[in-house]
Formats: C-alpha cells, structure tokens, sequence
C-alpha cells in the first residue's frame, strides 16, 4: 500500500482534525499522559509549576545554530 491512499488513516485524521476543540478541553481535564511527558522530556522541553500549580517558566529545546557541527 506504500503510495495507495489509505481511507481509514484519511477517516481518522479528518476526525481529529474536526474535533481538535474538544481534544483541548479533555487535555485541559485530564493533563498530559505519561508517556507523553516523558517524551517532551527526552525532546528537551520543560515546564517550571510553583506549588500553586502556576506555571512560572517553560523552556522549550532550540534550533541549532547556522554552522554547528
């Protein structure tokens, strides 16, 4: 099927896509899952909360620059 479109992939991601509001408002509900987190981690990504569950500063990974090796 490389090269084929694939109708269920197309049904899906046009689903997700429609209810993209609703994914926000469950994501808002229920957090991030684990497995996600651990992967923003690994990717560099980090979130500083105060006990009150304020978010203070969150640091995202950077492109590199022009040149690096």
């Amino acid at each position: 099927m490389i090269g084929d479109v694939d109708l269920f992939t197309h049904a899906i991601i046009q689903n997700q896509l429609e209810n993209l509001d609703d994914q926000f408002d469950h994501l808002l509900t229920n957090g991030i899952p684990e497995d996600g987190r651990v992967y923003l981690g690994m990717l560099g990504f980090k979130i500083i909360v105060n006990y009150h569950g304020d978010v203070i500063r969150v640091e995202q990974p950077s492109a590199p620059i022009d040149g690096d090796d």
